[in-house]
């Protein structure tokens, strides 16, 4: 394996180490580092030590679901915060090393050495600091976070696994490996009794966003970990890189050629590389599989200049690479000839196969057989399937290459919803086709899929998502549609919102520094005339940068020219041919969350440590019934369904019948609606499946009159105006 290292602000001990030429990247959130080869050297120094020395190896807990209540910028100062509560609990052990590195994303590991340290010293620092991050997670209010895919695991925490290092421990990827099986271990174990007392975590992200904010402020202190101890007699080989090179070179080279206009980013991601590393190991995995697609990857950029013949190499299988030109198809040439390399000669062989081809022995691929690499379930439970992700984006000039890199996630996104697929250009009876998106299904079973010929306009869209709009199945739909509307809005179109929302968080950033919203209204369109007000603002007043890290979080500010979507159409994020569309998602959305709450309420589900939620819940449906204005009659009784169902989940000891059939008679009512709409978005496909979602319900004669199911609703509820007559924008 082999790596590039640079010189890094901030790691002063390391060049007072003597490591000045040999540089380890650290992880920007943690501050940890993030590179094996030191990890690997540390590792191997310990072993020939006469001091007691020890690998931790600790996970965090419902990442994924922090992430996605809270945001990625607060879930990543709960991080920091639980990684210096144990960085400074380790701190008080009688170390002489102390190193901390950040893995494979979730994953953390500590390398402890010391005179007469004892395995009860370590066991009983990683107690007390779980407890105290403990505290701090229920102090958080984040104590009770029901995981995705683990029913028998909540809440938020840093599970921890340590072996002691002497000369008869194995190699590094071994102790790792048993690290991970006793990690996994332990989450199956949990005993399946933490149920979520609050209501969904969808519906209440202001209030866990609230707890964790107010929480973090008491805590900031605790921000600050202990630096890093290296052994005294620690030297560092430098590993010299011919392959690959780091983030932060990658990010100086695109600073400088931006400008150019002419550049493009494209990048190889292996899709499932968690399920190929348990299959064959981690070794073998990066000399029979990273280390080929590096070559092919390699082979494409010989005949570029010197200066953009690098891969610049991310964690779990991500290889970017940056090409000196724009021109679409011999960008799609590239990477259809990388894509055609990889499936032939990697992913379309069965297991027993590539094993022998690679000379690997190991006694679990027997059980694999015939399956094709390309049909290995995913380690996670996502979409199933191995394979690889091309995505590229252009490297536009004077723009924030953030946005290029959100960019590049939003088409990831899209393209994992739909499993994993590659891109050809052909050409029929002497027309040129812009694409064809090829489903990978073994070797010699190619199926092509034509992008529609109605592709929506915009340089920033994913131009095969058309064609993969309509190719979701009923579980990838209801999935999708309970996330975020903006991301659901990504995901069916291809279309980034990400600057959008960038852009947002920066007007609350100048309404917050007292500028006038009546200035900035007069600003707001075009783009670029918005962003030279910005520059002029920020430069004239001496603002603080914006930290537009993450996606702003809801927050009321009496302005709807500011809400996303009204931002969005103003700045061409939304085509003509889809006006309307972020309502009718918002409808999609309600139902869909409606459907899983009754199907909660019908179990008999009663949350008896909810009421001092119950007035906020109440609250969000009569600002919903106040603001007729804004929303038409079939998004209100949408949503008011929804939180009606929500006010009886949690008020009723026994479900009522009559609430479930009414419930489930409006969510049919708003289907039909929703499914005509994305009919009139040409999205027929899409429609079918809306349609589908709702077809197990069967009421037949039992099905009740919208008037009537909402009066059943009310009275339940309390709310004694929930009968909507008036038809604002659309007729029966």
């Amino acid at each position: 394996m082999y790596y590039s290292f640079m010189i890094m602000s901030g790691t002063e001990h390391l060049n007072m180490l003597g490591f000045v030429g040999s540089v380890f990247e650290t992880d920007p959130v943690l501050d940890f580092y993030v590179s094996d080869p030191l990890l690997e050297q540390l590792y191997e120094c310990c072993k020939t030590t006469p001091d007691p020395s020890y690998l931790v190896s600790a996970d965090f807990t419902n990442l994924m679901q922090l992430n996605d209540i809270i945001g990625r910028q607060k879930a990543n100062e709960v991080m920091r915060t639980i990684a210096a509560i144990y960085q400074n609990t380790l701190a008080t052990l009688p170390l002489t090393t102390r190193v901390s590195f950040r893995v494979h994303g979730d994953g953390i590991n500590w390398v402890l050495e010391g005179k007469n340290l004892s395995q009860e010293q370590v066991r009983a620092c990683l107690t007390a600091a779980e407890k105290e991050t403990q505290t701090f997670i229920e102090q958080a209010g984040l104590s009770r976070i029901q995981h995705k895919r683990y029913t028998n695991v909540a809440g938020v925490g840093l599970a921890t696994s340590f072996s002691e290092i002497n000369r008869s421990s194995g190699t590094l990827t071994d102790i790792r490996n048993e690290h991970a099986f006793e990690l996994s271990m332990a989450r199956n174990l949990v005993a399946n009794t933490v149920k979520n007392p609050l209501a969904a975590p969808e519906f209440l992200h202001e209030h866990y966003l609230a707890c964790a904010t107010k929480a973090l402020e008491a805590w900031s202190h605790k921000r600050i970990s202990a630096p890093s101890l290296f052994p005294e007699n620690f030297t560092v080989q430098p590993i010299a890189s011919k392959h690959t090179r780091s983030r932060r070179e990658e990010m100086a080279f695109l600073k400088q050629i931006q400008n150019n206009g002419q550049a493009t980013l494209i990048r190889f991601n292996l899709y499932n590389l968690g399920g190929l590393n348990s299959l064959i190991g981690n070794d073998q995995v990066d000399g029979s599989i990273l280390e080929p697609v590096r070559d092919y990857i390699r082979q494409q950029l010989a005949s570029f200049p010197p200066e953009y013949r690098h891969i610049y190499e991310r964690d779990g299988g991500v290889m970017d690479i940056i090409v000196p030109t724009q021109n679409e198809w011999l960008i799609s040439e590239l990477q259809r000839s990388v894509q055609t390399q990889v499936t032939t000669h990697i992913f379309g062989k069965s297991v027993t196969q590539f094993t022998k081809d690679n000379d690997l022995e190991r006694e679990d691929y027997d059980l694999a057989g015939d399956t094709l690499l390309a049909n290995i379930p995913h380690k996670r439970g996502r979409l199933p399937g191995t394979g690889m992700i091309s995505i590229a984006a252009p490297i536009i000039p004077q723009t924030p290459l953030d946005n290029v890199f959100q960019s590049l996630e939003a088409q990831q996104r899209l393209q994992e919803y739909h499993g994993i697929r590659y891109f050809e250009r052909i050409s029929i009876d002497s027309t040129d086709v812009r694409g064809v998106l090829i489903t990978q299904s073994s070797n010699s079973d190619l199926n092509a899929i034509h992008p529609s010929a109605a592709r929506l306009p915009g340089a920033e869209q994913n131009p095969y998502s058309w064609a993969l709009a309509n190719r979701f199945t009923q579980e990838q739909l209801a999935d999708l549609l309970k996330k975020p509307v903006g991301m659901i809005y990504e995901a069916l179109t291809g279309i980034p919102l990400q600057p959008v929302l960038n852009r947002q968080e920066i007007i609350f950033h100048l309404i917050d520094q007292g500028v006038d919203p009546a200035r900035i209204k007069q600003h707001l369109s075009p783009r670029a005339a918005f962003d030279a007000f910005v520059r002029r603002e920020m430069q004239e007043k001496k603002l603080r940068p914006v930290d537009i890290a993450d996606r702003p979080s809801t927050r009321p500010h009496g302005h709807p020219e500011f809400l996303t979507f009204n931002l969005a159409r103003t700045w061409g994020y939304i085509p003509a041919q889809l006006e309307g569309i972020d309502e009718t998602l918002l409808q999609a959305q309600a139902t869909i969350r409606t459907l899983g709450k009754l199907d909660l309420y019908k179990k008999g589900f009663r949350n008896v440590d909810s009421p001092a939620l119950l007035p906020d819940i109440r609250r969000r449906a009569h600002t919903i019934l106040a603001d007729a204005e804004s929303k038409t009659d079939v998004l209100r009784r949408s949503q008011l369904t929804d939180h009606v169902i929500e006010i009886a989940r949690h008020e009723q000891a026994m479900p009522d019948p009559q609430i479930v059939l009414a419930g489930h008679s409006l969510v049919i009512d708003s289907m039909a609606r929703i499914t005509e709409d994305l009919e009139r978005f040409d999205l027929f496909e899409l429609a079918h499946e809306m349609r589908n979602l709702t077809a197990p319900l069967r009421l037949g004669n039992r099905k009740l009159e919208s008037a009537n199911a909402l009066a059943i609703l009310s009275r339940a509820a309390g709310l004694d105006s929930l009968r909507t007559t008036k038809q604002r924008h659309y007729t029966p």
